[in-house]
């Protein structure tokens, strides 16, 4: 049995069948596989979900954090992400003890609920 959780939605849900793409029993958002993703990444990326926040200038901003390798983090957030390419800021993962400067290297709207951002760390 392998374990998902659905990077849009955030469900976690179980199939039998892995290394297949397959659509979230939720929301219906496709969740490829490593196969068939075209990922021009250096560093492989490794899935997890956990709870983070953002910090900037007093500001914070809760995320979850969704992939992660040893040069950055994939995050969404329900809350837009109000930090523009190349801010730096603190990314903070508290049940982890991880604490790390890191670049915004984009943000976008993923769709009518989710913010996603990829950050690099510094």
């Amino acid at each position: 049995m392998t374990t998902y959780i659905c990077p849009r939605c955030l469900s976690k849900f179980f199939t039998a069948i892995a290394g297949i793409d397959l659509n979230c029993p939720f929301c219906g958002f496709l969740i490829q596989s490593e196969e068939s993703r075209s990922d021009n990444r250096l560093e492989t990326r490794h899935r997890i979900s956990k709870d983070c926040y953002l910090m900037k200038g007093g500001r914070k901003v809760p995320a979850h954090a969704v992939d992660i390798s040893n040069n950055g983090i994939g995050v969404v957030s329900e809350d837009t992400i109000p930090f523009d390419a190349n801010d730096e800021l603190d990314l903070v993962i508290e049940d982890m003890w991880f604490n790390s400067s890191a670049q915004i290297i984009w943000s976008r709207k993923h769709d009518a609920y989710m913010f996603k951002a990829g950050l690099r760390f510094c």
